[in-house]
């Protein structure tokens, strides 16, 4: 899944992976994405002053 969000992080769109990476169905971009936002709900944010 890393590879996926590493690539569109790096400005790839879905249809750039879809036509590089043909075993990929946009539902595995899709749940790819779903993952990360998961995780990042679930992660404490502690702001930390200069």
């Amino acid at each position: 899944m890393y590879f996926i969000l590493e690539l569109l992080a790096n400005g790839w769109s879905i249809e750039e992976i879809l036509e590089n990476y043909p075993q990929l169905k946009k539902e595995d971009i899709y749940e790819a994405i779903r993952y990360a936002s998961m995780i990042l709900k679930e992660e404490e944010y502690i702001e930390i002053s200069s």
